[in-house]
C-alpha cells in the first residue's frame, strides 16, 4: 500500500538514510520544533519519495495550535527569505486550490491577504516613500474541474508575461499523522505536486518544469482514510472508499493559518519596506 502524505519528515519516518547523501537538523524555538531536511542526492531522493531539494518543518508537540503562536510568524518570515536566498526582484504568489472547500481552501485565502505592488506606478510608489517596494504578483488560478486548465499552464503563460525571479507557491497538504493538522507547517524550494498527498496528482510545479526557482508554503489539512486505516490496523489488504479526514475546526484552521502565512509573506518578500505602512498606503 502507498502511504499518502505531502510532509517531508513522514516519508522519512520509515527510512534509514545515510549520512552523506540526506542531513536532518533540529532545534525548538519557544516551543516550535524545527527540522531542517535536506536531501542531496537523486538515490536518496528515489529512495525517500521526494525530490532533492531543503525542506523545514515547524511544528508543535505541545497541544496548542501553532497558527495561535506569535513565534510562528517570525520564524516563517526568516525560513521564506532564506530559501528565497539571493532573489531580489519580482516575485509571483500563487494561492493553489478550491477556495469553495474548506480543506482546500489556504492558498486562494492566504493570496487573498499578500499586497500585490506590480501595478503601482513608480512616481505613486516614489510619493510614498516606498523606494525599495519589491514587486509582487498574486494569482490564485483555480483547479481543474473549476477551469478546464491544469494549475501548470495557467503560470506557464503568468511566468512568461510577467517574468518573475522566483515563485511562491501556498497550497494546503495531506499529512499521515492526524495530529499534525493544526500543528504543523512545512516550507521547501522543490515545488510541489497538487493533491498527490489524496491520490488526485496534478502537473508538478517546481523550478524543472516552471524554469524559475519555486519556494513552497504548505499546511496539513486532511489525512488520508486508507493511510489512517493502515496506520490504525497495519492492514496493507483493506479496501477502503476514497475518503479524506479533515478536523472538526477545519474552518478554523484555514482562517488562521491563511492569515499567519500571508502576513509572514508580506514581511518576508518587503525586507525592505515597513509593511505595516505599506498596507496602510495601499
Amino acid at each position: 500500500m502507498g502511504i499518502r502524505t505531502d510532509i517531508a519528515v513522514e516519508f522519512m519516518a520509515d527510512k534509514t538514510e545515510k549520512e552523506d547523501s540526506v542531513t536532518v537538523k533540529k532545534y525548538d524555538v519557544e516551543g516550535i520544533e524545527v527540522t531542517n531536511v535536506e536531501i542531496l542526492s537523486e538515490q536518496a531522493a528515489r529512495d525517500i519519495g521526494k525530490p532533492v531539494g531543503k525542506y523545514v518543518t515547524l511544528e508543535t508537540h505541545n497541544g496548542y495550535n501553532i497558527f495561535d503562536m506569535e513565534m510562528l510568524r517570525e520564524l516563517l518570515i526568516a525560513e521564506i527569505r532564506g530559501l528565497l536566498g539571493r532573489v531580489e526582484g519580482d516575485v509571483l504568489v500563487v494561492g493553489v486550490g478550491n477556495k469553495t472547500v474548506t480543506p482546500d481552501a489556504l492558498g486562494p485565502k492566504a493570496a487573498e491577504g499578500v499586497v500585490a505592488t506590480r501595478h503601482y506606478p513608480e512616481d505613486i510608489i516614489e510619493k510614498l516613500g516606498l523606494e525599495d517596494l519589491r514587486s509582487v504578483s498574486v494569482i490564485c488560478p483555480g483547479v481543474l474541474g473549476q477551469t478546464g486548465v491544469e494549475v501548470r499552464e495557467m503560470l506557464e503563460g503568468a511566468i512568461e508575461r510577467i517574468r518573475p525571479e522566483a515563485v511562491v507557491i501556498v497550497d494546503a497538504l495531506a499529512a499521515r499523522d492526524v495530529s499534525r493538522l493544526g500543528r504543523t507547517v512545512q516550507l521547501s524550494n522543490t515545488g510541489l505536486a497538487p493533491g498527490s498527498g489524496v491520490g488526485n496528482r496534478r502537473s508538478e510545479l517546481s523550478e524543472r518544469t516552471l524554469g524559475v526557482p519555486c519556494v513552497t508554503v504548505g499546511v496539513p489539512t486532511v489525512v488520508d482514510a486508507s493511510t489512517l486505516s493502515f496506520d490504525l490496523t497495519g492492514d496493507e489488504k483493506a479496501e477502503h472508499e476514497p475518503l479524506i479526514v479533515t478536523p472538526r475546526d477545519i474552518d478554523r484552521l484555514i482562517e488562521k493559518s491563511s492569515q499567519v502565512i500571508a502576513y509572514s509573506l508580506n514581511f518576508a518578500l518587503q525586507p525592505d519596506v515597513d509593511v505595516e505602512l505599506l498596507v496602510s498606503a495601499l
